[in-house]
């Protein structure tokens, strides 16, 4: 990303830890394919987040050129020796408040703990992200679809399957590593309970390694990857509902 918020944390001048963000910059997605890694430019408490993105758009709307993307105005500028300099006053604990211990969601006084998604709170929520990345899917498999790459199409619909079935998971404090553990513990976790309308979510994912790719069959499987989505979605939003009354 142009622009990137890594959970962390970081102790103030008497040793008192509160949650923060590393803040990358100058990634990016270049014409020819190749890719620019963000750096990691400075760590400040969580809740200078919404300060350091308004500093970085101001600063890049009074000095970029007409068109010029983030990654190339990073690069310009002098990269992360310049952008540090212009975080650096975020970064000082030395003049704290009392919300700053607090992390964004969070109620009480932050406490170092691991865990998917902490630290960051509402500012990164990975079982949303990874919702947003199924449906990123199903969109590339259509496009694939319109252009005739059949396969394509199959093997994004597959990935949102995926996605999704994961994002359930860490909803649950699940954390596969792997396709099939991702299979294995979603069936056990949520079909094999009822908790999911699937008989069998390995078959269903899987039915790719048997069925070539045919226009037919790439628009049955996206399809099907969509009311999966579309499934799970629905009961996280009912089990939140449930939590929050």
């Amino acid at each position: 990303a142009s622009i990137g918020f890594h959970g962390s944390s970081i102790k103030d001048t008497n040793g008192n830890v509160l949650p923060a963000l590393v803040v990358l910059l100058g990634g990016g997605k270049l014409k020819d394919g190749d890719g620019l890694i963000a750096e990691k430019v400075i760590k400040i408490p969580s809740k200078r987040g919404p300060d350091a993105m308004r500093l970085l758009l101001s600063n890049y709307e009074a000095n970029s050129t007409e068109g010029e993307y983030f990654h190339s105005f990073y690069a310009r500028m002098g990269g992360r020796k310049y952008f540090y300099d212009v975080l650096k006053p975020l970064a000082d604990v030395s003049q704290t408040t009392p919300q700053e211990y607090i992390d964004w969601g969070g109620e009480d006084k932050y406490k170092l703990e691991t865990a998917v998604g902490e630290c960051a709170g509402v500012i990164i929520d990975l079982v949303s992200t990874l919702f947003l990345e199924s449906e990123e899917k199903l969109t590339l498999a259509e496009e694939a679809h319109q252009e005739g790459r059949y396969g394509d199409a199959i093997y994004h619909s597959y990935s949102a399957f995926l996605n999704t079935a994961k994002a359930l998971l860490l909803d649950e404090n699940v954390k596969p590593s792997t396709h099939i553990q991702i299979i294995n513990d979603f069936q056990k976790k949520f079909v094999e309970n009822g908790k999911v309308n699937v008989a069998d979510f390995g078959s269903l994912v899987l039915q790719m390694n048997k069925e070539k790719p045919s226009p037919s069959f790439a628009s049955r499987y996206r399809e099907e990857s969509k009311a999966f989505l579309e499934e799970v979605q629905s009961i996280r939003a009912q089990k939140h509902k449930l939590q929050a009354v």
